[in-house]
């Protein structure tokens, strides 16, 4: 039986195939632990980008047949992954990811139809190391799986069905597939003291999930699984020997425990890796960092949001501007480079909250700035309860989600917030995101395509096996 798993392709990011996706390798790491034959396929390898019209191109005749297809997609990628699917040469089609996680477990019953999932067969909600695995196992024995944790199907009147998730013991997977990843890692993504590293850089977990409770962020108050430092140190060198240079730890908060953290860090620096990760304001401690610098940590990630106390507040993110302000210097003064995280956009805000972001921004040093929209991703507590934001969500709204830089119409916006209409929240978007290119000058940019070659090279796909 032939297993082809990919992500859905991220045309409109500023640099789409920076990092591998993670989840792929894992589900690939856990199907091949258990004798499956695998493949992993590169979405952009292909796909291509029409930039002139702004839409997608497949290529079919570049897809592997197979029996099983597994797709993982987030909402910003769900029209691309149902095109994806519609056109794969595939006898059973699954869909994964946290979009469908969250439209499945939500409380809005209007989008567990199968119009929002097109022709895919299944869904597979949560993680999904041990579920995928028994899925495959049951269609190989001819067998019809229902009672699989986290499996999702259509009745015939289109409705979705679906089994509860089940955790996964994190310290049990089989790892991520690394070998399987059909191109060399990407050469964009880390600061480092005011330069773009020129590393080829891979990706890495050593934990899942997140304690917090920021009411923009689907994982709020998930709790924190953590892998063991030796499943960590097997990764390091893994990607050593396929030739990182540095990575990037996807953990949600990696510096929640500064102990366990600085010994990952020890492990990745033994590997030659320099790498960056994500903390946390009220976890900053100089010396603590100093010794991440000193163990290869080039840049940390910081999800500031906004420079209004106010909007802070309302997004629940338990911080104000005066702690942000220190946490990045206290970054800086470690060695490391801050890269700072904004968002405009969240409900409550205004043409005064966001220019009380750019007062905030000059009083500080930020090494490089992301800069987005605000979304109501599907799982987040404005997803989950919009009343209580004053907003609605529109009932078809997955075509408009890809707002990461300046670009837009007011057409384009999912939500109507009362607190600033449509045009001003566009202006004042563009206006600072113009500003912090004129002053700060390292803000993600919405693209960076491939060469047109490359769209085309025939290493669409590689064995995991």
């Amino acid at each position: 039986m032939k297993i082809v798993l990919l992500d859905s392709p991220s045309w409109r990011l500023f640099a789409p195939t920076m990092h591998v996706h993670l989840g792929i390798l894992y589900l690939a790491g856990s199907l091949r632990g258990a004798g499956f034959d695998v493949t992993i396929a590169d979405p952009h390898y292909v796909t291509s980008w029409d930039k002139a019209n702004e839409r997608l191109t497949i290529h079919p005749d570049w897809m592997v047949p197979c029996d099983i297809l597994g797709i993982s997609a987030t909402t910003a990628q769900i029209p691309w992954a149902l095109e994806i699917a519609r056109n794969w040469p595939a006898r059973i089609k699954i869909l994964g990811g946290a979009h469908a996680t969250y439209l499945a477990l939500g409380p809005h019953e209007r989008f567990k139809r199968r119009k929002y999932f097109g022709n895919f067969d299944y869904i597979m909600l949560g993680e999904a190391d041990d579920s995928l695995v028994e899925f495959c196992r049951q269609i190989d024995s001819g067998i019809c799986p229902r009672r699989i944790p986290g499996l999702g199907w259509f009745e015939s009147d289109g409705t979705l069905v679906s089994n509860p998730p089940a955790p996964v013991d994190v310290t049990q997977v089989a790892g991520p597939a690394f070998a399987s990843w059909p191109i060399p890692w990407s050469r964009q993504g880390m600061a480092i003291r005011g330069r773009i590293l020129d590393l080829p850089m891979a990706a890495v977990y050593t934990a899942r999930g997140c304690p917090y409770g920021c009411r923009f962020c689907a994982d709020a108050r998930t709790g924190l699984r953590e892998e063991t430092l030796a499943q960590t140190i097997r990764q390091a060198s893994q990607l050593k020997q396929l030739g990182a240079k540095a990575a990037c730890v996807r953990d949600d908060t990696f510096t929640i425990k500064p102990k366990r953290s600085l010994s990952i860090a020890q492990a990745l620096n033994d590997a030659g890796l320099k790498w960056r990760a994500m903390t946390r304001v009220n976890l900053v401690d100089t010396e603590f960092f100093r010794d991440l610098a000193g163990n290869g940590c080039a840049e940390l990630d910081l999800g500031v949001e906004s420079g209004s106390a106010k909007m802070l507040k309302l997004m629940g993110k338990g911080t104000t501007p005066e702690m942000n302000a220190a946490a990045t210097e206290a970054i800086w003064n470690a060695g490391i480079v801050p890269c700072v995280m904004l968002m405009v956009g969240f409900p409550g805000e205004t043409v005064e909250t966001i220019k009380e972001t750019r007062k905030w921004l000059t009083g500080v040093r930020a090494g490089r700035i992301s800069f987005t929209l605000f979304q109501p991703y599907p799982g987040c507590d404005v997803w989950n309860h919009p009343d209580r934001y004053g907003v609605r969500l529109p009932d078809a709204p997955f075509d408009r989600w890809w707002q990461v830089g300046l670009e837009g119409t007011e057409d384009e916006l999912v939500l109507d917030l009362p607190s600033i209409t449509r045009k001003d929240l566009l202006q004042a978007r563009r206006d600072l995101g113009n500003w912090i290119d004129d002053h700060v000058g390292s803000r993600d940019r919405t693209m960076l395509l491939l060469p047109e070659e490359n769209h085309r090279s025939p290493l669409c796909a590689a064995s995991a096996s």
